[in-house]
């Protein structure tokens, strides 16, 4: 039951689309200090990346899955297709959209990966 809920979980359709901010966007780039020299805390930019660090992992996991590997190897798997879809859209962003490589976001997706994992391991493999 549980194995399902999680892969119908990892494999849902990408995030509904917000509302439209009344208010005029402003360009402020996300690591830009405040007014008052803090650091903002994590934006859309990051949340995002978590979600996609999710989406991948699971996505890994469920392909292993598919292909009836070992419940220790679906881990692997799936840690390895979030770092690869990671580092993917790290490079696209730098070398297509001349953004800068951010740390950041790899870290987001690490996170959101290892979040996957945490919910596989309370689920059951």
């Amino acid at each position: 039951m549980f194995r399902g809920l999680l892969i119908a979980l990892a494999c849902a359709g990408s995030p509904a689309v917000p509302a439209k901010d009344p208010a005029p966007a402003v360009s402020v780039p996300m690591d830009a200090p405040t007014p008052s020299g803090v650091h903002r805390g994590p934006g859309a930019d990051e949340a995002a990346h978590v979600l996609g660090g999710f989406w991948a992992a699971g996505a890994g996991y469920a392909a292993a899955t598919h292909v009836d590997l070992d419940s220790r190897d679906r881990p692997l798997v799936a840690v390895a297709t979030a770092a690869a879809a990671s580092l993917a859209k790290e490079a696209f962003d730098a070398w297509v959209q001349d953004e800068r490589f951010s740390g950041a976001d790899l870290l987001a997706d690490a996170l959101g990966a290892f979040a996957f994992l945490a919910l596989v391991a309370v689920a059951g493999p």
